[in-house]
This record gives structure tokens, C-alpha cells and sequence, in this order.
């Protein structure tokens, strides 16, 4: 019966947890704790093992013994025939006071360069929260000592922080740098902000002066992490998202644009640059993702002896809604990039272009000529919707939304 033991998950001492300066130890197995000097990060052999059936105590305890003796980092399997399969599932976990219980998964990326490479990600193992937004102000909550009972969330800050640097701005040769530069001036500008704090400064993330330099352009951290804040709001929708249908690529233009706008207004030029790039490379990272999962998934979709009509074909060639004409894709994406939102007369007339262009898609997806102006309303009303979740009050003003 296969026994799944994982080990060395990470792990940090919480503040409130009672060190002895000394520095890490395994977990005792019995008591559930570990010794370490305070604040300190390290890797443990912490285990969690996953079995069938109720085992007796003898049985559960030579696993619990064979755990205990593994060492390393990657997942290790156990066949033992000792272990006896029962009818039902158990998890028995082995656990540490005091620590960060966190969990990680992967993205894939590609870079401006076309580079592509993972990054991972943490999230906190109980509550699932990723802590990847508002990373200032977590910054300041954890320097002040006010989240000092919240050690999964100080860790997923300080881990994501660094991932969505990287995974925006880092190419796959120059990653490697660009995380050990990220990791110190992440202690220089929590640094700083502590000693804001200690000065008694009221707003204790202003004027900060660390810098990072990231693939080769300096960037005052700070500035950074608001420009981190500002993408991952606007590309919030494609970060879970599969398929990427004609409607997708339109919203693609709209975060577009509402991050250069917003980098008009607080960078300069030539970082206004580099986050064109970015957003290029972006994109293409969804799209990268989406040709990955339909692969996973192709023995699904790809059915033997059915051939595509005509007309569907030209957009679609698969049967998940997937967009497939890269140039009706791309020009829909402009489309909404290149709008000036300040405007509800321009982005009426942006709109009103999109729905010319979304009507042959659907009626080659298969809609009746009847029943398409309701397709074509409902398009409509789902990109304005979007426009206006961005972009607010100063984009809807004046528009005539209707969701």
C-alpha cells in the first residue's frame, strides 16, 4: 500500500514562540514542537503522513518512526508490506508549535525576452489566503509588530513579494540575480520602515529610499511594490483563468491600458517602457498557460473523426472556446488598449467597434441570426462591466452601463 510521507516543509518561528537562542532542531515527533532562535527561517523535517484505513498503534508507529529518519527535500513514497490497507482514508499529521503551515504551488511565466520559467507561490495552509495584495502596507504591519500573531501571513508576504517581482520583471537568465538583490533589499526596506516607526513617523512607508535592481533597471522598492500592486489588481481576472475566449482578449486590452495609465501618472518614461514590455510578456503568459492546460487536457476535447465547420474554423479550432484567429484576437486587444478612458464618448465608440467584431464570431460559433443581437448585447454589457470595475467613477462617468 503506498504511504505518501512529505518532508522538509517550510517553516519560521512565530514571534510568541518561547526560543531557547539555539539554533533549528528537528520537531519532536511526540510533542509536536521545535527549539529556534526567534525569527529565524529554516528548513525542518517536519512530516505529514498520508495512509489508508485506521491502523493499529504498533503499525502507525513504525511509520511515525520511519518518517522521523528520512532526510532530504524531495517527496519520498513508501511501499512496506507491513502497512495493512483498510476501506477508508486517513491523514495523520505531525505537527510543530510555533511555526509557518504554509502551502506553495507554481505559475508559469514568460519573460519580455520569451525566456519562460516557474515561479512559486505560497499561501497560508489553514485559511488559504495568498497575502498578495497591499504589500506596503503588510510591510508596515509586520514592522510595527502588530502582526506579530499572523507568522503564515508575514512569510506569504515576504515569499509572494519577491515571486511577483520576478515573475513580472525577471527573464529566465537574469532571475537568479534579481532574487538574491530582491531578498536583500527586502530586509533593507523593512529596515527602514522599522526605523520610520521608531522616529515616530505617522506615515512610516513614505519617502522610502531602498532601491532594487531588477534584470538590470534600478527601481526604488517602494515605487516597485506599488507598481506590483497596481498590475496584479488589473490582471486579477487571468490569474485562475483557463480558456481564453475573444471576450478575454478585449478585457486583456483593458487591463492594459489601466496599467499604463496608471504608470503615466506615477513613473517615468523609461519605466513606463519596461512595463510595456511587461504587459506584452503578460499576455503571453496566459496565453502559454491556456496552450498548456489544453494539452493536459486534449485526449478530452480532441475528438477522432470530427472535423471543425467551415465557418467555426476560422475562430475556433478546438472545441473549447478558446481563440484561435490570432489576428482577430489581437486586434480586439488593441482595440481596448489604445482607448482613451477618460472619455464615455470614446468608450462608446470602442464598444460599439467591438460588437461589429464579435458578430461574425458568433454567428460562426453558431448563433442565429435572431437571437445574435442579445449575444452581441451581452458582450456589450460584460466589457463595460469590466471598464468599469478598473477604471471606476472616472472612466463610467457619463456611460450608459447596463449589467
Amino acid at each position: 500500500m503506498p504511504v505518501t510521507i512529505y518532508t522538509n516543509m517550510d517553516w519560521k518561528a512565530s514571534p510568541d514562540y518561547n526560543p531557547d537562542k539555539s539554533t533549528a532542531k528537528e520537531p519532536n515527533p511526540e510533542t509536536g514542537t521545535v527549539k529556534c532562535e526567534e525569527g529565524k527561517t529554516a528548513r525542518t523535517d517536519e512530516v505529514e503522513i498520508r495512509f489508508c484505513g485506521n491502523l493499529p498503534d504498533d503499525q502507525a508507529e513504525k511509520i511515525r518512526s520511519y518518517a522521523k529518519s528520512l532526510k532530504g527535500t524531495r517527496l519520498l513514497a513508501s511501499k512496506s508490506s507491513d502497512i495493512i490497507a483498510q476501506v477508508s482514508s486517513k491523514t495523520a499529521y505531525m505537527k510543530c508549535d510555533g511555526v509557518v503551515r504554509v502551502n506553495a504551488y507554481n505559475r508559469l511565466v514568460t519573460a519580455s525576452d520569451g525566456s519562460t520559467f516557474t515561479v512559486r507561490y505560497t499561501y497560508d495552509r489553514d485559511s488559504r489566503a495568498e497575502y498578495r495584495d497591499n504589500y506596503l502596507s503588510g510591510l508596515v504591519e509586520s514592522a510595527s509588530g502588530a502582526a506579530a500573531d499572523k507568522a503564515n501571513a508575514n512569510y506569504c508576504y515576504s515569499n509572494n513579494i519577491r515571486a511577483d517581482i520576478i515573475s513580472y520583471f525577471s527573464t529566465a537568465s537574469s532571475r537568479e540575480d534579481d532574487e538574491k538583490a530582491i531578498v536583500n533589499a527586502y530586509k533593507s526596506l523593512l529596515k527602514e520602515i522599522k526605523q520610520n516607526i521608531a522616529d515616530g513617523k505617522e506615515n512610516p512607508d513614505n519617502n522610502l529610499k531602498t532601491t532594487v535592481t531588477v534584470n538590470g533597471t534600478e527601481w526604488n522598492f517602494a515605487e516597485l511594490l506599488k507598481t506590483i500592486d497596481k498590475m496584479n489588481e488589473s490582471f486579477a481576472y487571468f490569474d485562475c483563468k483557463g480558456n481564453l475566449d475573444y471576450s478575454d482578449y478585449a478585457k486583456m486590452g483593458v487591463s492594459k491600458a489601466d496599467v499604463k495609465n496608471w504608470a503615466k501618472e506615477n513613473l517615468s518614461e523609461d519605466k513606463q517602457r519596461v512595463i510595456g514590455n511587461v504587459l506584452n510578456a503578460r499576455v503571453k503568459t496566459f496565453i502559454q498557460r491556456e496552450k498548456e492546460g489544453l494539452e493536459n487536457f486534449r485526449d478530452i476535447w480532441d475528438k477522432p473523426g470530427f472535423v471543425m465547420p467551415e465557418e467555426k474554423a476560422k475562430y475556433y479550432e478546438t472545441h473549447v472556446l478558446s481563440a484561435t484567429n490570432k489576428e482577430a484576437r489581437e486586434e480586439i486587444m488593441k482595440l481596448f488598449e489604445e482607448t482613451d478612458y477618460r472619455s464615455s464618448a470614446a468608450v462608446s465608440n470602442t464598444v460599439n467597434k467591438y460588437r461589429n467584431m464579435m458578430s461574425p464570431i458568433y454567428l460562426a460559433f453558431g448563433a442565429a441570426n435572431r437571437i445574435l443581437p442579445e449575444y452581441l448585447d451581452s458582450a456589450a454589457n460584460d466589457i463595460y462591466k469590466y471598464i468599469s470595475g478598473l477604471f471606476g467613477g472616472k472612466a463610467a462617468q457619463g456611460l450608459n452601463i447596463s449589467v
